[in-house]
């Protein structure tokens, strides 16, 4: 909901500040090698409610059931971005937004170079304090998930929480910071030099094996030692290990979701589904470890999402499989070229379902799991004054295939109807079309979501919604790809 003036971001940077002043003057990304999408119109999104509506009209029509919001509550209960959303979801009007929708809980610092962390760049800090800081969090949450179209699960609304990595006890503190392999060592080096365990180093030894971190380092005690490999004496790089310090404490997690699920009952709520998010922030061996830490820990959450292309790049076993079609998704400019997006996505709806993107309680069927997909990424427009920091996961080049989104699309959805299972089939229809979005209205609703990254993340180039050199394209596909599963879940209603 970046997109209108703000009191906040006025202060931050200049008066009249959006997210349109990232991308407003560029026409080319020179790190994801590709045209900088813009949107026909940029609008301001605080119009008391018009431009929301036209998106949901827009989403709705092509065969999306649900938006997610981010949401934004900051230490001592500062909130940011709320007048838009206050305008279109629960305002006076009572017009509604036309779409079902939840809060995704976007809880980290906000900073000036948008990456989550704790450091010198903050602008807010992100802390959690206690009973009384969760209690008020909660009773400013109630108005929205009062509201009829706020998405619901058996009476609970959804609620979810991005960065469980950050949900520390010692949250505002500055993380240990990761380190990087500027220039890793030959595939025939028998040790990392100055403290980088590199994943790739560690494929390069034993390309047939895959492995997590637990398993690399049992492995290596195992079997590299003995034939001379020598371990790190310090931090693993990025993208093979997560530091002690950033790791979530699961006691504030557990503490806090059991508060707001007492606190949700004695205002009248069944109680509330929490859904915890697998990305970058946190894969799903993280999310076993903070499910283990705590007595019945799995009961903290009702669901995991699947945030990508995050949760995609930062499993290395799985990345190399698609970095073997495509290339390796770059994380600086320096970095090989990014794989294109069309085999990226393609590579991505191939090994989506691999059992190191799905935690071991969504694999067992406690939790429910929202499958993921996505539509470009580059956050080149947000860092333009200091590229060296920008990141892509591929690239569009000067042509958009939405073929290959659509086929992710299709195949994660095919994924979701299989986990639902007979309740896909609720409630019973004859009509293919809107089969899946009429499903959406059950009982136990929006358990099996496909959730794409962003709608209108302009200045990640994570964007769905029409743009001026697309136009529709990938909606079209996304329509396409809807169409398609009613169809095949058609075929499967029994008689």
């Amino acid at each position: 909901p970046g997109f209108h003036e703000s009191p906040d971001n006025n202060n931050f940077w200049y008066a009249n500040w959006t997210e349109w002043d990232h991308v407003r003057s560029l026409s080319w990304d020179p790190v994801g090698e590709q045209r900088v999408r813009h949107p026909p119109v940029y609008y301001d999104i605080a119009d008391g409610g018009a431009t929301l509506r036209r998106q949901a009209r827009q989403a709705r029509s092509h065969g999306v059931s649900v938006f997610v919001f981010y949401h934004y509550w900051f230490a001592g209960g500062r909130t940011v971005l709320t007048r838009p959303l206050r305008e279109a979801l629960i305002g006076a009007d009572g017009k509604g937004l036309g779409l079902n929708w939840f809060f995704s809980w976007a809880n980290e610092p906000w900073s000036k170079r948008w990456d989550g962390d704790d450091g010198k760049s903050v602008l807010i800090r992100q802390a959690y304090g206690g009973e009384a800081e969760w209690g008020a969090h909660l009773d400013a949450l109630l108005p929205f998930f009062s509201s009829p179209e706020y998405a619901k699960v058996d009476g609970r609304p959804v609620f979810a929480i991005y960065n469980l990595r950050h949900m520390q006890t010692d949250a505002g503190m500055p993380p240990k910071p990761l380190q990087y392999c500027a220039n890793p060592p030959p595939a025939d080096a028998n040790s990392c030099r100055g403290g980088c365990a590199h994943a790739e180093l560690y494929l390069h030894w034993y390309p047939d094996l895959l492995h997590t971190v637990e398993t690399a380092r049992e492995h290596f005690e195992a079997k590299g030692e003995r034939e001379g490999r020598a371990w790190p004496a310090y931090d693993p790089c990025v993208m093979f290990s997560e530091p002690e310090s950033r790791l979530a404490s699961p006691r504030l997690v557990h503490d806090m979701v059991a508060f707001w699920q007492r606190r949700a009952k004695e205002k009248g709520l069944p109680g509330l589904y929490i859904v915890g998010t697998v990305g970058g922030w946190m894969g799903s061996q993280g999310i076993d470890k903070l499910a283990d830490a705590v007595p019945n820990g799995e009961a903290t959450f009702d669901a995991m999402l699947q945030f990508m292309p995050a949760a995609f790049r930062n499993q290395m076993p799985v990345l190399k499989a698609a970095r073997d079609e495509c290339g390796v998704p770059t994380r600086k400019p320096s970095d090989p070229h990014a794989p294109t997006c069309s085999c990226y996505m393609r590579a991505m709806a191939r090994y989506a379902d691999h059992p190191l993107l799905r935690p071991r309680a969504v694999r067992s069927g406690r939790w429910d799991f929202f499958r993921g997909a996505f539509a470009g990424w580059s956050n080149y427009p947000r860092h333009v004054a200091s590229p060296k920091v920008a990141q892509v996961h591929c690239s569009w080049g000067n042509t958009t295939d939405a073929s290959a989104f659509e086929v992710l699309i299709f195949r994660q959805l095919m994924r979701a109807i299989a986990d639902a299972g007979d309740s896909c089939f609720y409630p019973p229809t004859d009509q293919p079309s809107g089969l899946l979005s009429h499903h959406q209205q059950g009982a136990s609703s929006f358990r099996h979501l496909v959730v794409t990254d962003a709608w209108n993340e302009w200045g990640e180039s994570a964007v769905m919604e029409p743009t001026r050199e697309d136009g529709f394209a990938l909606l079209e596909a996304h329509r396409r790809a809807v169409a398609h599963a009613e169809q095949a879940l058609l075929s499967m209603i029994p008689e």
